[in-house]
């Protein structure tokens, strides 16, 4: 239903399921995502993958480790990042929500592209 509209606007169409025993991981779905995020941006151009590279370490700045923890694939798009120092684990939870809230609007923007108008988005699926 949502598919075919997102790729039609040439957008990413990303998804995760949630099961029934995953539910003391409340985001499990979310590295099946970046992981497939992953796969789209590699089969983009070098061009758009440096531009995807730049975009992202801007928005999330020095906690880019942090996605890293989260899908290590997601090192092929913005290369290798610096270990962030061990912290308790209710900095890590602020250090996560913070670079979840930095990541999610900038792969969610629009292309501003003449040629190609699109929109990013990733959803979840829950069964």
């Amino acid at each position: 239903m949502f598919r075919a509209p997102v790729l039609a606007a040439n957008g990413f169409f990303l998804e995760g399921k949630f099961d029934q025993y995953g539910q003391n991981l409340p985001l499990v779905a979310f590295p099946q995502i970046l992981e497939q995020f992953c796969k789209c941006i590699q089969k983009e151009s070098l061009v758009r993958q440096e531009q995807w590279k730049s975009s992202i370490l801007k928005a999330v700045g020095d906690l880019a480790h942090r996605l890293l923890d989260l899908e290590p694939a997601l090192e092929s798009i913005i290369g290798p990042q610096a270990p962030i120092q061990k912290i308790s684990p209710t900095e890590a939870k602020y250090h996560f929500a913070n670079v979840i809230r930095a990541f999610h609007p900038e792969v969610k923007k629009p292309e501003r592209s003449k040629n190609k108008p699109a929109h990013r988005g990733a959803t979840g699926r829950e069964n």
